[in-house]
């Protein structure tokens, strides 16, 4: 039989799931003093395998979540710097030099 801080916590991590899975990386960060709390609390050594093995499984596929979650925040970080840098052409000068052409900076401005 699980500990009930044991269950606690796993469904504290499948809660955590959900919200990564939805995107709600916000209110995902904000469970983890909770997590940090209920994990401080478990006596381990007396824990039942099973029970660990569920906690392990679940934690480690919250931490790929994590994990992908950030990958995908840096890939689109990326790829918006990409797009406001704009497209560049690469070409040949009169003199047969490479040459790489950028766009015009441009700025908005606003008027009173």
């Amino acid at each position: 039989m699980l500990d009930w801080r044991m269950t606690k916590l796993l469904k504290l991590l499948a809660r955590e799931r959900d919200l990564l899975v939805g995107g709600d990386l916000v209110a995902a960060a904000q469970l983890s003093p909770e997590k940090e709390r209920l994990a401080e609390k478990l006596d381990f050594a007396r824990a039942d395998k099973g029970a660990l093995r569920q906690l392990h499984d679940a934690a480690e596929r919250n931490e790929r979540l994590i994990a992908a979650a950030r990958d995908g925040i840096s890939a689109a970080r990326e790829r918006l710097r990409q797009i406001r840098q704009g497209p560049t052409v690469r070409t040949y000068s009169a003199t047969g030099l490479k040459e790489t052409i950028r766009p015009i900076q441009t700025s908005l401005q606003k008027r009173a």
